[in-house]
């Protein structure tokens, strides 16, 4: 290690390349959990859920994978409607 010694600027260097790593590999999974909380609580009427994120810094794409949707109409709109002929 006596090139940190020598050149504190390399080690820093490296620390940062480190760093930018962790960040890039965490970034996804951060991204994914925000997504899926936004969407779950975006309606009352449905809730959206996506199952894989995939990101590409050098094309500055994204890929969503599994994403899947449920709709809870009694959430909004009553069952019984007024012309209905079970409602009394």
């Amino acid at each position: 290690m006596s090139w940190i010694k020598n050149n504190p600027w390399k080690a820093a260097l490296l620390g940062l390349f480190v760093a930018l790593v962790a960040v890039r590999m965490a970034l996804p999974s951060i991204i994914l959990g925000k997504m899926n909380e936004t969407l779950a609580d975006y309606s009352p009427v449905y809730r959206m859920h996506v199952a894989d994120f995939d990101m590409s810094l050098l094309r500055m794409s994204y890929t969503l994978q599994g994403l899947g949707a449920s709709f809870f109409v009694d959430a909004y709109w009553p069952t019984c409607w007024s012309t209905a002929p079970s409602c009394s």
